[in-house]
C-alpha cells in the first residue's frame, strides 16, 4: 500500500466534509417531501381502510371468494381516479425533488475542483520551490462549454479531459418515478398488503431516491477532485518538472477488485491507466469503472534540484563608485506558509495584479519590442509564433511561450496582425 500523500489526506477530509454535507442537505429535502406527500398518502388511506375493511369480512364470512376481493382490490386501486391523481403528484414532486438536488450537487462541484487545484499547487510550490497562481471562480467560469455550461473543459495538452455537470432529464425521471409507484401499488395488491404498508414501500422508494442522489454526488465529487489533480499537474508540464500519474485506490472492502488492483500503479502523464481511465471516475471511462469511484490520484514527482535563479547585485566599490555583478540565488518561496496563508497572500496579488491592469491598461501598441540581436534567434521565434499562437492567445493579446531554453512573452497587434517580443528570460534548469 503506497504512502497516503499530505495532498491526497486534505482533499480527500475536504471531499467527505462537502459530501457530508450535501448528505445532511439531501436528507432535509427528501424529508419535506415525504412529510408533504405523507399526508395526502395517509389521507387517501384512511378513506380506502374503510372499504377495504368490509370486504375483507366479507371474504371471512364467506360472501365473497379471496380472488374476488383481490381483483376489487386491484380495480379501486388502480382504476381510481383519486389514485390516480395522487400517484402522478407523488411522481411529479419526487422528481421536483430529485431536480433540486442536482442542481445543488452541480452548485458545489466547482468548489472541489477549486479546492483540489489549489491546494495541489501549494504542496507543488513548497516541493519544487517555483511559485504557481491559483485557480479562482473566474477561472472556472472561462472553462465552462457545452449547452447551459453543463461541462469544464480543462486542457488539452493531457489528452482533453473534462469534469461534468449532473445531467438531468426531467420528462424521463417523472415517467420512470410514474412507472415505479405505479409498479410498487400493484405489487402491494398482488401480495395482498395493507394499503398502510404500501405507504411504507413509497416512503421507502423516497429514500432510494436519496441514496442515488448521494451516489451521484459522491461520483461527481471525486470527478471534480481528481480533474483538479489533472488541471494543477498540468502546472508541473508547464513548468517542466517530471512527474508521473499515480493511482491511489480507497483502502476498504467496498473498493472493486479492478480498482484494489491499481493502488500504487504509475502512468506518464498523457498515459490512460490499465483499466483505460485517464484518472478515477473519469467521465469518459467504461460505467462499471466509473459510478461511485472513491479512488484518488496524484502526482509522484521524480526527482529534481530546486530551481536557481540569476539576478543582478548592486555594490559600491572602494572608490565609492556603483557596480554590478550577477549572482546566483536559491528560489525565494516561502515554504513556512499554511495553506491558508498561502491562498489569502496568492488572491491579494491576483487582486492587485487585476487592479493593476484596470487602472493601468495598456494597448499592445504601447508595448516596445527588446531587441533580440541574434537574427536567427528572431526569425525561428517569429517563425513559432506565428505557426502555433492559438485562436484564444491572439483574443487575449498578450500570452507567453516556452522555446527552446526561453519563455518569450510577446503581444499580439490585431489591426496589423502583428507580434512584438516584449520580454525574454531564461526556463529553470530543474533537472539534476
Amino acid at each position: 500500500m503506497p504512502k497516503i500523500s499530505t495532498t491526497e489526506q486534505y482533499t480527500n477530509m475536504y471531499v467527505e466534509r462537502q459530501i457530508n454535507e450535501i448528505d445532511k442537505w439531501l436528507g432535509s429535502v427528501y424529508g419535506t417531501t415525504w412529510k408533504e406527500l405523507s399526508s395526502k398518502i395517509n389521507k387517501f388511506a384512511n378513506e380506502f381502510d374503510k372499504k377495504d375493511s368490509e370486504k375483507r369480512k366479507l371474504v371471512e364470512s364467506g360472501k365473497i371468494t379471496k380472488k374476488e376481493y383481490q381483483q376489487w382490490r386491484f380495480t379501486q386501486l388502480s382504476n381510481n381516479k383519486k389514485w390516480a391523481k395522487m400517484r402522478d403528484e407523488i411522481a411529479k414532486k419526487i422528481t421536483q425533488t430529485n431536480k433540486i438536488a442536482k442542481q445543488y450537487i452541480n452548485g458545489e462541484t466547482p468548489k472541489v475542483f477549486e479546492e483540489c487545484v489549489n491546494y495541489s499547487l501549494y504542496n507543488y510550490e513548497k516541493k519544487t520551490g517555483i511559485s504557481f497562481g491559483i485557480v479562482n471562480d473566474d477561472a472556472i467560469k472561462n472553462l465552462a462549454i457545452g449547452k447551459n455550461a453543463s461541462e469544464f473543459k480543462v486542457s488539452d495538452k493531457m489528452g482533453g479531459y473534462t469534469f461534468k455537470r449532473l445531467s438531468f432529464d426531467e420528462s424521463r425521471d417523472y415517467k420512470w418515478n410514474k412507472s415505479e409507484i405505479q409498479g410498487i401499488l400493484a405489487s402491494g395488491i398482488v401480495q395482498g398488503k395493507p394499503i398502510q404498508d404500501i405507504a411504507k414501500d413509497f416512503k421507502r422508494y423516497t429514500g432510494s431516491s436519496k441514496a442515488a442522489a448521494l451516489r451521484n454526488a459522491r461520483t461527481a465529487m471525486t470527478s471534480a477532485q481528481n480533474c483538479g489533480y489533472m488541471s494543477s499537474m498540468q502546472k508541473l508540464i508547464d513548468a517542466q518538472i517530471p512527474f508521473h500519474k499515480q493511482w491511489n485506490s480507497a483502502h476498504d472492502d467496498r473498493t472493486r477488485e479492478s480498482h484494489a488492483m491499481l493502488d500504487g500503479v504509475k502512468v506518464e502523464p498523457n498515459e490512460t491507466f490499465p483499466n483505460g481511465l485517464r484518472y478515477p471516475a473519469d467521465p469518459s471511462g467504461a460505467p462499471a469503472e466509473v459510478y461511485n469511484c472513491r479512488c484518488r490520484m496524484t502526482a509522484s514527482i521524480d526527482s529534481f534540484s530546486k530551481p536557481t535563479k540569476e539576478v543582478r547585485e548592486y555594490y559600491y566599490d572602494a572608490n565609492g563608485k556603483r557596480k554590478s555583478h550577477i549572482v546566483t540565488i536559491r528560489s525565494d518561496v516561502n515554504t513556512k506558509e499554511t495553506y491558508k496563508q498561502w491562498l489569502e497572500r496568492k488572491k491579494k496579488e491576483e487582486l492587485r495584479y487585476k487592479l493593476n491592469n484596470q487602472l493601468f491598461a495598456r494597448k499592445p501598441t504601447d508595448y516596445q519590442e527588446i531587441w533580440i540581436s541574434d537574427k536567427k534567434e528572431y526569425a525561428n521565434v517569429m517563425s513559432e509564433v506565428r505557426t502555433n499562437a492559438t485562436k484564444k492567445e491572439l483574443d487575449k493579446g498578450m500570452f507567453s511561450k516556452t522555446i527552446g531554453d526561453y519563455i518569450y512573452q510577446f503581444v499580439y497587434i490585431k489591426e496589423t496582425a502583428d507580434f512584438r517580443i516584449v520580454r525574454k528570460r531564461k526556463v529553470f534548469n530543474i533537472h539534476e
